[in-house]
């Protein structure tokens, strides 16, 4: 629209129409701006939430691992050193910022905790709380995992099911 005005007006025509414009553009940009930041959020905002998934994830793994190690030997690793396998190139992850490894507790044959410090609460009120990816068991059945978080150390205590992780015995 400005081009169009700029080239039927005369030159010494539209001073004060030519500011106007300026300050009508700026004014949009400012309030596009802070727009994005509200409805958004800042990027310092997006980085944590990205990093909390990143810990989520990296938990799921790990738990993934502890039931595989389970599967194969009956029992739950008595550390997150013992799940490191260079064969097939796991090594348990650490947090994304401390490059600390997670925690890990062993609070029964069958029962385990993993804890991280997580630096927002998990957004509420959708289906996957933790935006991490859902877990199946062997039948394609959902797991249910409660992945919510407040923001902090969060410690989330899982149980194995011997049923559904029942490694089956071949006759020889």
């Amino acid at each position: 629209g400005y081009e169009f005005w700029n080239l039927k007006r005369e030159p010494s025509e539209g001073e004060q129409k030519l500011k106007m414009m300026s300050i009508a553009s700026i004014v949009v940009i400012v309030l596009g701006i802070t727009a994005g930041f509200i409805f958004v959020g800042s990027p310092s905002k997006a980085r944590e939430i990205k990093l909390d998934n990143e810990r989520v994830g990296a938990l799921q793994m790990v738990q993934s691992q502890v039931v595989s190690y389970w599967d194969k030997t009956q029992a739950l690793p008595k550390s997150l050193s013992d799940l490191n396998d260079p064969i097939v190139g796991f090594i348990v992850p650490t947090d994304p910022i401390t490059k600390t490894s997670y925690e890990y507790t062993v609070n029964g044959p069958l029962s385990f905790d993993l804890c991280a410090t997580f630096q927002r609460e998990s957004p509420v009120g959708l289906a996957q709380p933790s935006y991490a990816y859902p877990m199946y068991d062997s039948f394609g059945n959902p797991i249910n995992q409660d992945w919510s978080h407040k923001a902090g150390r969060i410690c989330f205590t899982r149980i194995v099911d011997p049923k559904l992780h029942a490694t089956p015995k071949f006759i020889q």
